[in-house]
C-alpha cells in the first residue's frame, strides 16, 4: 500500500564522497495511464528524485510489461518507461477505486494522465473532484489532440502524431523514388516528446505555484502528441508561409 503525505524519497547520489539529494527530491506525483506517453512525462520527474506512484490495473498491469523483448518476463520498454517509480494496482472501474485514487492525490502535487480526453472524469475523476481532493494540484493531460477540439475523441498513438506533426514526411523516401510508407524514426518519439512537454509544463506550473511569491494556485496542462511533434519542425512552416517553400526528405 502506498499512504499519502509528503516525504523524501529513498534514492540518493553520492557526490565526492557525500550524499547529496537529487533535486526533485520531496515532490510526489500520482501517474495515471498506460503504454508511453503519460510514463515518459512520470520517469522523466522520477529520475530527478520524485516520488512517482504509478496506478495500474489488476492482471496484466500495464501493457508494456509484456511488449517483447521479455526478460524474466518483464518487457524491456516497461523497464526503461517506468524506472525508479512505484507501483500500486487498482481496476478504476471498480465503485471504490475513485475514493482511493482520490486519497493518494491528497498527498500529491501533481497528476499525470494519458487517458481519451473526458475518460477519468467519467470514473469519478474529473478536474472539480481532483481539485477537491488537492486544490493546487498539478494536472498534466496528454492526448492525441488535445482536450477541445473536432479531433478530441479520435485515438492516437506516437506514431499519428508524427506523421499529423509532419515527422514522418520528413523521413519518408524522396519524392518519386519509392512507393513504400514512411520510416519510422525507430522509437516512439511522438510519445517522447509528448511525455517531455508535459514533465516540463508540470515543473514550469510547479515553479509558478511554489516559487517566493508564488500563486499557490494549481493548474491544467493539455499535452498533444500532434502539438509536440509540430512544434519541433523547426523552420518548416516559417519556410512555407513566407517563402512557399516545403522541404522535402
Amino acid at each position: 500500500s502506498v499512504r499519502p503525505g509528503r516525504g523524501l524519497s529513498w534514492r540518493r547520489t553520492v557526490r565526492e564522497g557525500r550524499i547529496a539529494m537529487l533535486p526533485l527530491e520531496g515532490l510526489r506525483v500520482i501517474e495515471v495511464g498506460q503504454a508511453l506517453a503519460g510514463p515518459l512525462a512520470g520517469v522523466m520527474l522520477a529520475d530527478m528524485g520524485a516520488d512517482v506512484i504509478k496506478v495500474e490495473p489488476p492482471g496484466q498491469g500495464d501493457e508494456t510489461r509484456h511488449w517483447p523483448p521479455l526478460r524474466g518476463g518483464e518487457g524491456a520498454v516497461f523497464l526503461s518507461a517506468n524506472r525508479n517509480k512505484r507501483s500500486v494496482t487498482l481496476d478504476l472501474k471498480h465503485p471504490k477505486a475513485a475514493g482511493l485514487v482520490l486519497r493518494l492525490v491528497a498527498g500529491c502535487d501533481a497528476l499525470v494522465e494519458n487517458f481519451r480526453p473526458g475518460q477519468l472524469a467519467k470514473l469519478g475523476l474529473g478536474e472539480e473532484a481532483l481539485k477537491r481532493a488537492r486544490p493546487d494540484l498539478v494536472i498534466a493531460r496528454i492526448s492525441g489532440f488535445g482536450q477541445d477540439g473536432p479531433y478530441r475523441d479520435r485515438a492516437a498513438f506516437g506514431v499519428i502524431g508524427e506523421a499529423m506533426g509532419g515527422l514522418r514526411h520528413l523521413t519518408n523516401h524522396p519524392p518519386e523514388v519509392s512507393d513504400l510508407p514512411p520510416v519510422r524514426v525507430g522509437v516512439s518519439i511522438g510519445d517522447s516528446l509528448a511525455g517531455l512537454y508535459a514533465a516540463f509544463g508540470v515543473m514550469a506550473a510547479l515553479w509558478r505555484r511554489d516559487r517566493g511569491g508564488g500563486d499557490r494556485r494549481g493548474r491544467t496542462l493539455d499535452v498533444a502528441l500532434t502539438d509536440s511533434v509540430l512544434s519541433l519542425m523547426e523552420g518548416t512552416l516559417p519556410e512555407y508561409g513566407l517563402l512557399g517553400a516545403v522541404r522535402h526528405p
